[in-house]
């Protein structure tokens, strides 16, 4: 409300406010006293030491997300021109923070929700990405409209079984989109559709990488295997040491 960096608030602290702005202080406080997540309430959430945009209808972006975003940045650090395809992409805290770090990659972000579309774009320009960044809207259960394919694809897709979305905290089922939550009947819907995707659309040798959730180390790796078109399967863990990227490689046109 003050428009204050942190260390103003200690040193303006004998600063008067105004009846209004304590109003609009309290009326804060109720929100989050109902739950309401501080991201939503601010606007803004900080992701990879940047600072993104969020409201009602996008995922909150979460610190466990920035291991997959780092693990992009070492593999294409020293790459010339990296295409890089982030699928489910929300904010774009994936697709524009790989973009900032990774100065010579483009990067095309896809969800199909229009808030998500919208944010993303927003973000991208925000954080000075925007001309190296396309985002489209498309639903990845149908048809992608590319004809070009990718160094890297990765994506932090639904991946909560359904029956569990219910036992969620609070600040998260009452405010959160259940779309960028439910990874329908075993949580592994997208990962299906994604992988099926990357057969076609990721180039030889390309990364695949996902961010997976508690108790997917085993299923997602076993998805990949299955397709047959991938190797050097990989399971990294968070600073919780719970399994949370998944990473393997497009075996070349000769394997």
């Amino acid at each position: 409300l003050l428009n204050m960096e942190r260390i103003d608030l200690v040193l303006k602290k004998d600063t008067l406010l105004s009846e209004e702005t304590i109003h609009q202080f309290l009326k804060l406080i109720e929100k989050r006293l109902s739950n309401e997540p501080v991201s939503y309430i601010t606007g803004e959430k900080e992701f990879m030491s940047l600072g993104f945009k969020v409201s009602p209808g996008v995922l909150i972006p979460r610190p466990e997300t920035e291991l997959l975003v780092e693990r992009i940045v070492e593999e294409y650090q020293n790459s010339s021109a990296p295409q890089i395809l982030d699928l489910c992409t929300g904010s774009g805290a994936i697709a524009v923070s790989s973009a900032h770090y990774l100065k010579n990659a483009f990067v095309t972000a896809v969800d199909k929700f229009d808030v998500c579309v919208k944010t993303a774009r927003e973000n991208a320009e925000n954080i000075g990405v925007k001309e190296r960044i396309n985002v489209v809207k498309a639903d990845i259960f149908e048809e992608l409209p590319f004809e070009k394919t990718f160094d890297c694809i990765a994506s932090n897709p639904p991946y909560i079984e359904k029956s569990v979305l219910s036992t969620l905290p609070d600040d998260v089922k009452n405010y959160e989109p259940m779309y960028a939550l439910d990874g329908g009947r075993d949580g592994l819907d997208f990962y299906r559709r994604i992988i099926a995707v990357s057969e076609t659309l990721l180039k030889p040798e390309g990364l695949l990488a996902f961010e997976i959730g508690y108790g997917q180390g085993e299923s997602v790796p076993q998805l990949i295997k299955e397709s047959k078109k991938f190797k050097e399967i990989k399971v990294l863990k968070d600073y919780a040491g719970q399994d949370r990227i998944v990473t393997a490689y497009k075996k070349g046109t000769n394997v």
